[in-house]
């Protein structure tokens, strides 16, 4: 079983697919963390997350498939 794992995951990360995916979502869960004022950490002036986690759901809905 992890040997079909191992295949499979190193398989991925040998494609350019996995960089766009992985850059994409770091490129959009960063402007939810800091840009966009409903869910800024900026905005609150602490650390309060929830918008961002009741967000990123959706965005791996497009990202995971």
């Amino acid at each position: 079983m992890f040997a079909v794992f191992k295949r499979e995951f190193f398989g991925f990360l040998n494609s350019m697919v996995a960089y766009m995916a992985i850059g994409i979502f770091l490129l959009v869960s960063g402007l939810l963390l800091w840009f966009f004022p409903d869910t800024s950490l900026l905005a609150y002036g602490y650390a309060e997350l929830g918008g961002f986690f009741s967000l990123v759901p959706y965005l791996f809905m497009f990202l995971i498939p």
